[in-house]
């Protein structure tokens, strides 16, 4: 059996336990916080104009505010905007559209984060780990948006 053949089963039989679901969840969490630090590492310590020293013209908020937008309104709504299409591809049922559709919606949420080149690599794959999550926990709208939650806290911290 061909590595796309089983990886395309594993995808297609959702897990239906709440363990299951809460160890995908945890262990996408723990691969992109693993990768995301190995790529920023890499970046900053090899091409450091990539994360240039920020200039922001506004009145600094406190650290309420930006837990709050940060670990909960963006996972929110990030989700919302970036997985749901994916529902809305499975519901097409052409073949290779949720494939097409997760790759696109991650590449845009690459480029929202930051707005560069070289945010696709680094939040371009966490996009691709939220689609596995959210489509191997059954189309899971809390699934990604709790993932999101915790790496989005790590980073915080």
């Amino acid at each position: 059996m061909r590595i796309i053949d089983r990886f395309k089963e594993h995808l297609s039989t959702p897990e239906t336990t709440l363990f299951g679901k809460f160890k995908n969840i945890l262990f996408g969490a723990i691969l992109y916080i693993g990768w995301g630090s190995f790529m920023i590492w890499i970046y900053k310590t090899y091409i450091p104009e990539v994360f240039p020293a920020p200039s922001f013209n506004y009145i600094p908020h406190s650290t309420e505010y930006i837990f709050i937008i940060t670990c909960i309104f963006a996972p929110l709504f990030e989700e919302v905007v970036y997985r749901l299409p994916l529902s809305i591809a499975k519901n097409m049922q052409i073949k290779g559209m949720v494939m097409y559709t997760a790759i696109i919606s991650s590449v845009l949420f690459g480029q929202a984060h930051w707005g560069g080149v070289w945010t696709v690599p680094i939040q371009g794959i966490l996009g691709l780990i939220f689609c596995w999550v959210y489509i191997k926990n059954g189309y899971s709208y809390l699934s990604s948006v709790f993932m999101h939650f915790l790496i989005n806290l790590y980073f915080f911290y």
